[in-house]
């Protein structure tokens, strides 16, 4: 069985290898997992060859060294009621470390911007340094009336959002093709803002949930599937006995997925609809250590046929 498994994992190895290297360039998008959730999490990509292109696993033992009473953001640690400070806050975010079920987490007030009724061709401008754009919409006799902003040779309109130089932006009056202050501004959070918008799935090991088209390796995750008693393991069919133990000996490369208590192998899944959150969401362990979510689309899944999960709280 040792050798069955290896010869298993082997195989996975070699495809995902092959999938990553048959371009010279390496392109991180055919790569599997959730690599954008590692990036921002910090997590360290494992390679089996020093110039292969896609990791194998990665390494977040970082997260276990937190304290259960401190709050985490870009490296920096908040005490039990201490606000988010400005070197960590993007304007809309008004945050404050507090204690929930004994774990320190983000609570942040919900911010809503009152935007006004544009009409048509009409818009509303924003800069990169406030949270909410004007409340004044502008309208414009003629489109060539609207200020627009040529970014290396592509043109945004007044008011549209762009990215350049690592920075977040947004067109304006009087743009130079210079990205400072007002029209852009350099991102204070790492992508996905998991610590401060979700800390709550980071400390609960929760895993995102990529729905229908999303790119797990590119994209940043709104849903997270969160372990619950009813969790079962399907083992894949290579690998229905291999022992479950952490410390099994056919485990030669350490790669395995951990969701709750559990433990899976590199192509085990978890039993879909044990709860709301997994209705139609298939997870596999792709690149440890955490497993892989997808939402199903709905030809293939209807998310409104499951049963009261409402039931099992009695």
């Amino acid at each position: 069985m040792i050798r069955q498994w290896n010869f298993y994992l082997g195989v996975f190895f070699l495809a995902a290898h092959v999938a990553c290297s048959v371009d010279s360039d390496c392109d991180k998008t055919k790569c599997l997992g959730p690599l954008m959730h590692y990036k921002a999490l910090g997590c360290k990509p494992i390679y089996l060859k020093t110039d292969d292109c896609c990791p194998y696993k990665y390494d977040c033992d970082h997260l276990k060294n937190r304290s259960d009473d401190k709050c985490y953001v870009n490296g920096h640690e908040y005490n039990i009621g201490e606000a988010l400070k400005d070197e960590d806050r993007s304007p809309c975010d008004h945050c404050t470390c507090v204690l929930r079920n004994n774990v320190a987490l983000f609570t942040c007030a919900a911010y809503s911007c009152p935007y006004p009724d544009a009409g048509d061709n009409c818009y509303v401008r924003q800069n990169a340094t406030s949270c909410c754009p004007d409340y004044e919409a502008i309208c414009p006799k003629s489109l060539e009336e609207r200020p627009t902003c040529d970014v290396n040779g592509k043109v945004y309109l007044d008011g549209e959002y762009f990215e350049a130089d690592g920075l977040e932006c947004y067109c304006g009056p009087n743009y130079q093709g210079k990205n400072i202050e007002p029209f852009c501004r350099k991102p204070k959070q790492v992508p996905c803002s998991l610590d401060v918008h979700y800390s709550y799935d980071v400390r609960n090991n929760c895993p995102p949930v990529y729905y229908d088209g999303q790119n797990p390796q590119t994209s940043c995750a709104i849903n997270f599937r969160c372990a619950n008693d009813r969790d079962e393991i399907v083992k894949h069919g290579k690998n229905e006995n291999v022992s479950d133990d952490k410390n099994s000996e056919d485990d030669e490369f350490n790669v395995k997925c951990i969701f709750g208590n559990m433990t899976l192998r590199v192509g085990d899944s978890l039993k879909s609809a044990t709860d709301y959150s997994s209705v139609c969401v298939d997870c596999t362990c792709e690149i440890p250590p955490m497993v892989t979510c997808r939402q199903l689309p709905e030809d293939k899944c209807d998310p409104t046929k499951h049963e009261d999960f409402n039931a099992h709280r009695l």
